[in-house]
């Protein structure tokens, strides 16, 4: 058994060992009419072509290889649950109907409760986020409210291409429900906000310019557990740190 050898890594191994579930909402999680789950769309085999230069050759292999790995980046949920399955994390995918409400009494907010992590996208169906604001609102005041001995992280993933933005409707948002408990972090970028037992942190999906972000506010979502893990291991560092 190999020992990690700084504080940072010792705490990124017991946040991935403590954490369980994740409940990951977003609004493209399945097709629209078969109900499964999206999936991008296979690479097809090149056709036969007539030889060519070994110039030409190495050109024709780095357009292919880049298709490839533009397609590989395609939208992807099974990506998502394979990166926390490879951790022994349980990732549920929730998708909402486009007239579901998220108030503490509908049916997804008792599952956000009882998870660890939650991700939610911004933008659900087009409502420019109403709805993933509600939800965080919520989830934030229950947490301070009601189960103040629970860790929760809660990340929101977006496409969208202003996450300071984000980030001040958010603050505005939770800031008038529960005060000055809901503090952004400066070394974060303002990209990040914490509670007594909370923290929120605003990731964004790749496939767009973000000129100024830091890179570890965009993710691929085959990396999002470690992003989760390490998250995670920067909320406990953090209440520990305010302890001492």
């Amino acid at each position: 058994m190999t020992l990690p050898n700084t504080v940072s890594e010792f705490s990124r191994k017991a946040a991935q060992e403590f954490l369980q579930t994740v409940v990951f909402v977003d609004d493209r999680i399945y097709e629209n009419k078969s109900g499964t789950v999206h999936e991008p769309s296979s690479v097809t085999a090149p056709k036969q072509r007539k030889k060519v230069t070994k110039a030409e050759e190495k050109e024709l292999l780095t357009v292919t290889s880049t298709e490839n790995e533009e397609q590989l980046d395609e939208y992807s949920p099974h990506a998502v649950v394979n990166s926390f399955a490879k951790k022994k994390i349980i990732c549920s995918l929730y998708q909402p109907d486009r007239r579901d409400k998220v108030t503490p009494k509908s049916e997804i907010f008792p599952l956000c409760i009882a998870a660890d992590v939650v991700i939610v996208d911004w933008d659900l169906y087009g409502d420019r986020g109403e709805k993933a604001l509600e939800l965080i609102d919520g989830l934030i005041n229950k947490a301070v409210t009601a189960v103040p001995e629970q860790l929760r992280l809660i990340l929101v993933y977006t496409q969208e291409q202003n996450l300071v933005a984000i980030a001040d409707e958010i603050f505005q948002k939770v800031t008038s429900s529960i005060g000055e408990r809901f503090e952004p972090l400066r070394e974060e970028n303002g990209l990040a906000f914490h509670t007594e037992n909370s923290r929120l942190s605003i990731i964004g999906k790749t496939g767009k310019e973000r000129p100024g972000t830091p890179d570890e506010h965009i993710v691929a979502e085959k990396e999002l557990a470690n992003v989760v893990v390490n998250e995670f291991a920067k909320l406990a560092s953090g209440l520990l740190h305010a302890v001492s």
